[in-house]
């Protein structure tokens, strides 16, 4: 193996080729004089066809062209049969190549340049300082649909000793690497009936099932990897005991074409001195700025984090069930949201054997609940008491609905499986149907209808069930040419929200994001990282006491809310401290922009758009000098001027900030 140290943009990059001068990839990589990847796992890409069922064999190197701007590594992809052709036949079973097996015959399917531009970036006070790298793929005969990348990243070359912090579905938020600590984002779920195939989080995309972004530290070092645009980007991060890596497997979805270019990632490192919580606060806001980038590419606002009520009854429920049971409980306890289930037509309310509420029919109220007239009064005597309603709603049909009899031989309605021809419905294929929103006709279907029931009802809040996101990750088949629908999902989110619908899904920038599987997330000291989502406690035994309540607020968190505690009905044990902390809260959420994590743990500190005015959630009795004039929310009194001020715990105060103090 041959390696060439080649100097770019201040970074060094080792230039892995073997004897037969193919190229292996990028080993060893340096940002000034830090290293910031080993070099025992090259970083490299790889990729198969689909319909032609061509895998790549070695990458030819062409040589590197090196301007002021960029460093393009070329490479001439060679390819061969796959035993095995990525799509099925009319039984769903795979297709053999059927060629000769005596010899393998490479053939060139395409060049594909690694290329590497200069990037830094300001995260609140810290700049950031590396490279950005893609991959460009050129073909004349040979369409791509997917591209994976396999890097790894850490400090100093080796992850032991480096901690990490990753939001995603179900992984531990928060590790530290010792010697034969083990972590990955895959999950397996074997005590949830999937013991015969467990592995469920390899279609969870950047953005919206995975942070948008990787951190790590070692004490002040600090290394991210994001990305610069949007793009259906499914990550599983690795590390196996006793090895220096944290393997990042990033790959790279988009509607197959013979010309592909995948979105920049950012490597960049900080090297300012840090406390703890500096790091904490420093992972806030590349949070806060990578979900506010992605909002703005597609013109969508924030949803606030708002705490919720919910009870799924799932049979046996109408409209008047949630106005009897959830709306006074809501009401009584100040909770300002309510989440029922699905008000519209369905499979359980058409009257089939066996169907449910999930199996989605026509997007109207149905009937057999009390139709729009009985929705609209719940709505309506709900906001009369300040609460929201929120319902249930997907983008699949059930089985039995009038779309999937009127519509499933018809080409472009729905999503099909790697035979072109079987509807998918994902992780539930045999339940229901997904619609193909990359089509404006079903995509109208799901729009239109939400549209209406608004205009009808003033039902204006949904949970988006994405069923471990089918909504934004699948791939359609159809005439066998693969194409994605994230970006067509999001334009119609957008739409929605333009009309002043606001959705709940799955951990994601675009909606307000339910998330915390992992138990690790509700644990006070990784409250943090609870940071803008919506968590389950464990069990529904005990409602949260009051300290731990307000310190799920204070992070602009929220637990997800139960109607019953063992059998008891949440108004009944909620306390006045209880509403008093939600509140405060509400009354300070369009204030909390910036949040700012305090060195003593004692409170967290938020900074509104402008940076002129605080709001200070604290946690235990003290004597602290705060500037300007300030306000005890809690107690709803100003305080007299002082140079320090008594502050008292799980009291909620606000002030305005010195320009010296933002």
């Amino acid at each position: 193996m041959s390696k060439q140290i080649i100097e770019f943009g201040g970074c060094r990059f080792e230039l892995l080729t073997d004897a037969e001068n193919d190229f292996l990839g990028l080993g060893s990589i340096h940002i000034g004089n830090a290293q910031v990847r080993s070099s025992r796992l090259p970083l490299s890409p790889t990729f198969h066809t689909f319909a032609s069922g061509q895998a790549v064999t070695r990458l030819k190197f062409l040589g590197v062209d090196q301007q002021t701007h960029e460093l393009r590594f070329r490479t001439r992809v060679m390819g061969a049969p796959m035993l095995k052709l990525p799509y099925r036949d009319y039984h769903l079973s795979p297709v053999f190549s059927g060629l000769d097996w005596d010899r393998v015959t490479e053939q060139e399917l395409g060049d594909l340049d690694l290329v590497i531009s200069r990037a830094d970036s300001k995260v609140g006070p810290y700049r950031f300082q590396g490279f950005a790298y893609r991959y460009e793929y050129r073909s004349s005969q040979n369409p791509i649909y997917f591209l994976h990348d396999r890097a790894s990243w850490e400090l100093d070359g080796d992850i032991m000793g480096a901690t990490v912090y990753s939001q995603s579905v179900c992984a531990d938020p928060l590790v530290t690497f010792a010697g034969e600590t083990a972590w990955t984002t895959e999950e397996r779920n074997e005590n949830a009936g999937y013991s015969d195939n467990s592995v469920i989080t390899h279609a969870y995309p950047r953005w919206a099932g995975h942070q948008a972004f990787d951190y790590q530290f070692k004490d002040n070092a600090t290394l991210i990897g994001s990305y610069t645009k949007l793009g259906l980007i499914c990550s599983v991060l690795r590390r196996d005991p006793g090895q220096a890596e944290l393997k990042t497997f990033d790959t790279h979805w988009f509607t197959e074409s013979l010309s592909v270019n995948t979105p920049d990632k950012r490597i960049m490192i900080n090297l300012d001195p840090k406390t703890p919580t500096g790091q904490r606060n420093l992972w806030t806001w590349t949070l806060d700025d990578e979900n506010r980038r992605a909002r703005a590419e597609i013109g969508m606002r924030e949803v606030p984090q708002v705490p919720s009520l919910q009870m799924n009854y799932w049979v046996n429920f109408t409209y008047e069930t949630y106005r009897k049971d959830l709306l006074p409980a809501a009401s009584a306890a100040g909770i300002p949201l309510v989440y029922i289930d699905n008000v519209n037509r369905s499979a359980m309310t058409e009257g089939f054997p066996g169907g449910n509420m999930c199996q989605s029919h026509d997007y109207e109220p149905a009937p057999l609940l009390g139709g729009t007239e009985r929705l609209k009064a719940l709505v309506d005597d709900a906001r009369q008491q300040g609460v929201r309603v929120m319902s249930w709603t997907s983008t699949a049909q059930g089985p039995t609905t009038p779309l999937v009899r009127k519509h499933a031989h018809e080409k472009g309605w729905f999503v099909r499986m790697e035979d072109g021809r079987t509807i998918s419905g994902d992780t539930h294929t045999t339940d229901f149907f997904l619609l193909n929103m990359a089509q404006e006709a079903p995509r109208s279907q799901w729009v239109d209808g939400l549209k209406r029931i608004r205009a009808t009802t003033g039902l204006d809040s949904y949970y988006l069930d994405m069923f471990w996101n089918v909504t934004f990750a699948p791939v359609n088949y159809e005439n066998l040419q693969p194409a994605t629908q994230w970006r067509q999902v999001l334009q119609a989110l957008s739409d929605l929200q333009e009309q002043g619908i606001d959705f709940q899904s799955e951990i994601s920038a675009f909606t307000q994001s339910r998330c915390g599987y992992h138990p690790n997330y509700q644990k006070m000291e990784n409250l943090f990282l609870s940071y803008k989502l919506i968590f389950q406690k464990a069990g529904l035994a005990e409602l949260w006491s009051v300290a731990e309540w307000y310190r799920v607020l204070a992070h602009q968190s929220s637990p997800a809310l139960a109607l019953f505690y063992d059998k008891i009905r949440i108004d009944q044990i909620w306390t006045p401290a209880h509403r008093q902390a939600l509140t405060d809260y509400m009354k300070m959420l369009p204030l909390m922009h910036t949040r700012h994590l305090q060195d003593d743990g004692r409170s967290v500190l938020w900074h509104d758009a402008k940076g002129e005015k605080a709001t200070l959630f604290n946690f235990e009795r003290r004597q602290v000098p705060l500037p300007g004039k300030v306000s005890d929310i809690t107690a709803d009194k100003s305080l007299p001027e002082s140079d320090s001020y008594a502050l008292e715990p799980l009291h909620t105060y606000g002030f305005r900030l010195k320009v010296a103090d933002v």
